[in-house]
């Protein structure tokens, strides 16, 4: 085959995975065409990637993460930790994340982890999960050994050219994440020169940065950034990169001139941030590009917007994905304008919007492509809303946490076709009546009751009848044999019980129920970040 016709070949490959997301062939043959030749792969069909379920084995002691299809990230299990066994169910996963107990396992025997291991990442915190012991750092030479390596997570450890060396010699790496850590001279600036680096997250680094090396990043296409404050050099290095197509900032200033510089940005999340420029707004809608919005929990350094400037993002008319919680979040009428003028919406965020009601929510029922909604929160939305919500024809998840719904809502929840995760925390209204009609629902598979005070023991016999995956609760009212019923929910793999009662989920509990069920995975440590009904909105 010529290079001509190899280059012909990805392309087509490209447009086959496009037409179908799930031809993982396609898009097999297309990044490797793409590696062929020296050209960057696209972090869409990186991201496209789902390996399939697996079993993964080691004799060492080891925390286990992934990163699920739709993003949602997820602690899966230990291997030799704390009684753990050598094995654990792996779930359809974009990537598995390794990360070693300290004097346990030493960093660089986690080599045998990677390539044939199933390993396609590594979690490096300062200290073990389980024994709370200092991790060291691997040696470059065995960081440089790690086949297959390519996403990087690090907590609060120092990054030096010989890590950086190493990384660029793999030409793997196409996901960095970094908190708390430091950088020495050149370390950086060689970190973002990475050839194959499509995502950089950095998070409160533990000194003043070098935000102008980021001009060096030439396959960069997501960057996210928080406590992490950009100089004016930076500023101008972001606007270079031709390929940044998504930007988050969070917890830090986000200067006016850096929105007028990234023209094609698709993605753009803006959260905490407390001194946002007045006319950001404005100067948001004229980025025609976008696809996902975040403006959550925001508040500015001069008049902040009214509903009139608000009501120029309906101008985006790409736009897919829109998360407006917090302050923006102002009520029925700005609701109604934005539905109107944004009528394609599969992903739409309203967390704390205290002045939505039940008759603003009616204009809902206008968003058919609708898959995930965040009402969380809202304090005004009860059994009324639910009503419209449970009729849009695409919806997939929903968090209606700390709302006014009912047992009455919950019944009309299970009647939604394609409702596959729904979160409940805080809905007191919702008792054991409300849980029995969930059970019946026709596609749920995941479902947060946490400080629901309604579910007892009979809530959780009527979940056996349902396609529940994973559960999360802490059910205040649940007795000890309540615990042993939980046995009997035969399709459950996770359960959640992070602020569960101890005395009623002792240990032996947990064990019994363990040995009724071998396969479920428990999830109950502050540690053990349990999965999200809704996937990260960039």
């Amino acid at each position: 085959m010529t290079r001509d016709d190899d280059v012909e070949d990805h392309r087509a490959a490209e447009r086959r995975f496009e037409a179908d997301p799930a031809d993982q062939a396609a898009l097999q043959r297309a990044i490797a065409a793409r590696r062929r030749h020296g050209l960057p792969v696209p972090l869409a069909l990186l991201e496209g990637v789902v390996r399939p379920a697996r079993t993964f084995t080691s004799s060492r002691a080891l925390n286990l993460r992934v990163v699920l299809p739709d993003g949602r990230p997820s602690l899966v299990g230990r291997t030799n930790v704390a009684g753990a066994g050598d094995a654990v169910e792996v779930p359809a996963h974009r990537g598995l994340l390794v990360g070693p107990e300290p004097k346990k396992t030493a960093p660089e025997q986690l080599v045998e982890c990677f390539g044939d291991g199933g390993a396609t990442g590594l979690t490096l915190t300062t200290v073990g999960v389980a024994t709370g012991e200092r991790v060291p750092f691997p040696p470059a030479r065995a960081l440089g050994a790690m086949a297959g390596l390519e996403r990087l997570d690090l907590f609060g450890h120092t990054i030096d050219p010989a890590t950086t060396q190493a990384l660029e010699a793999l030409g793997s790496v196409t996901h960095v994440d970094l908190e708390a850590c430091a950088f020495l001279p050149g370390a950086f600036a060689a970190l973002a020169r990475l050839p194959s680096l499509a995502s950089l997250r950095l998070n409160r680094p533990r000194q003043q940065w070098a935000s102008a090396a980021l001009a060096g990043a030439v396959a960069l296409e997501r960057l996210d950034l928080c406590d992490a404050p950009l100089d004016a050099a930076g500023v101008e290095a972001l606007a270079r990169l031709p390929t940044l197509r998504a930007l988050r900032v969070a917890n830090q200033p986000l200067p006016a001139r850096l929105l007028d510089g990234l023209p094609h940005l698709e993605r753009l999340g803006v959260e905490w941030v407390h001194t946002l420029p007045a006319d950001a707004v404005t100067r948001i809608s004229r980025l025609e590009r976008l696809v996902a919005l975040e403006l959550a929990n925001v508040t500015f350094s001069g008049v902040t917007p009214d509903a009139a400037a608000l009501r120029r993002l309906a101008a985006l008319g790409r736009l897919e994905a829109l998360d407006l919680s917090g302050p923006l979040a102002r009520g029925d009428a700005l609701l109604a304008d934005l539905v109107a003028g944004l009528p394609d919406l599969r992903h739409l965020h309203l967390r704390f919007g205290d002045a939505l009601t039940d008759a603003g929510a009616a204009a809902l029922r206008r968003l058919a492509r609708l898959r995930r909604l965040s009402l969380a929160t809202c304090v005004d939305l009860g059994d009324r809303a639910v009503q419209v919500v449970a009729r849009l024809p695409a919806l997939e998840a929903l968090d209606l946490s700390f709302t006014r719904v009912s047992d009455e809502g919950a019944a009309a929840l299970a009647e939604a076709p394609g409702l596959r995760a729904l979160k409940l925390a805080g809905t007191t209204g919702v008792t054991g009546r409300g849980v029995a009609a969930l059970a019946r629902s026709p596609a749920l598979e995941e479902l947060d009751l946490t400080r629901c005070m309604g579910v007892d023991d009979d809530a959780l016999s009527s979940l056996a009848a349902s396609r529940l995956r994973a559960l999360r609760l802490d059910a205040h009212r649940v007795t000890p044999a309540g615990v042993a019923r939980l046995a009997a929910l035969e399709r459950l793999e996770d359960l959640y019980l992070a602020g569960a009662d101890p005395t009623v989920f002792t240990r032996a509990r947990l064990k019994s129920l363990l040995s009724a069920r071998p396969g479920l995975r428990l999830h109950t440590a502050s540690e053990e970040r349990h999965v999200e009904v809704l996937p990260p909105l960039l």
